[in-house]
């Protein structure tokens, strides 16, 4: 049984000819189909003011009693991002990323959500690159791939 639906859709006049202008729906579900892991970065220097953009989508996720135990370290410096990428094992092409922002669950804040709420909060961070046309690639190997060096990113970050 196929379902008729009614869609609004803003349109324009350009050159006298009507114009389809995607709804906001239609953004957003064309931005979640072209998400992708991406493993391979071409170099470019993130401006801040992306970097801003995604950071504040990911700060307006949703979470448990809006505790946001969430917290966003960007990490840029060239020899950081290569001990964090030697650290978690196979997981070393992000290294090349211009930006790599390590989110972290924040136990004390909400000790039963610290690790669902963040991960909301990621998701809408690699939409929000998606949209900005970056690449991104989520990675949640640190304690699963190499659990011993945990403690030393952690102290480094």
């Amino acid at each position: 049984m196929q379902e008729n639906k009614t869609h609004n859709v803003a349109t324009t006049r350009h050159d006298n000819k009507a114009v389809k202008k995607p709804n906001s729906a239609e953004i957003l579900f064309e931005i979640v189909e072209k998400r992708r892991s991406i493993r391979k970065y071409k170099p470019c220097d993130m401006p801040q003011e992306d970097l801003k953009k995604i950071l504040n989508a990911a700060r307006l996720a949703p979470s448990a009693r809006n505790a946001q135990p969430w917290r966003f370290i960007v990490v840029k410096d060239q020899k950081m991002k290569g001990f964090i990428a030697k650290s978690i094992g196979p997981q070393d092409h992000f290294a090349k990323a211009s930006a790599v922002i390590v989110v972290l669950g924040d136990q004390n804040i909400a000790p039963d959500w610290y690790l669902q709420d963040p991960m909301i909060a990621a998701e809408h961070l690699v939409l929000a690159a998606t949209a900005l046309g970056y690449g991104t690639c989520w990675i949640g190997a640190l304690a699963d791939w190499v659990p011993e060096n945990t403690a030393s990113v952690k102290q480094a970050l």
